[in-house]
């Protein structure tokens, strides 16, 4: 989780600044809903600004959900995870003998062979309109035919 890829809120000069956790417990997600994976709440992002009480036209800051100047947030470093991977790999060949000494082998690969959707993408800089979203998926099923002659 960032605060803002802009705005060095720590006084650290890093601009991937961590937020303080505000909320109790730990992150409750929820991968069925891409529109609201985590709760901004917990992060204390509760509006639109870039970082709960920072106003862009004053250019004010608050510790409202930022670590305040001079060290980072206490949302762990990596402490949170994207929703697991549902993919299913299938292989299936056929050998046969052309003449006496060729072959020639048939195969067909299924990448993600159910085509299960599997969202990734978290939206993790406070700032963001998307933050606490899902924003993509990864690649849906791949076909992969191959015929190959050995002799």
């Amino acid at each position: 989780m960032y605060a803002n890829r802009s705005i060095d809120f720590s006084g650290f000069n890093t601009l991937v600044d961590r937020p303080d956790v505000i909320g109790s417990g730990p992150l409750v997600t929820n991968a069925s809903n891409p529109d609201a994976f985590f709760d901004p709440a917990y992060f204390g992002k509760v509006g639109t600004n870039l970082c709960p009480g920072y106003s862009a036209a004053s250019n004010v800051r608050s510790n409202a959900g930022c670590a305040p100047a001079g060290r980072v947030g206490t949302a762990a470093r990596n402490g949170f995870y994207s929703p697991g991977q549902i993919v299913y790999d299938i292989t299936a060949s056929k050998r046969f003998q052309i003449i006496e000494r060729a072959n020639l082998t048939i195969r067909v690969d299924a990448f993600n062979a159910f085509n299960h959707t599997n969202l990734t993408g978290v939206q993790a800089t406070m700032s963001s309109g998307q933050f606490g979203q899902l924003t993509s998926a990864a690649a849906a099923r791949v076909l992969q035919l191959t015929a190959r002659i050995d002799f």
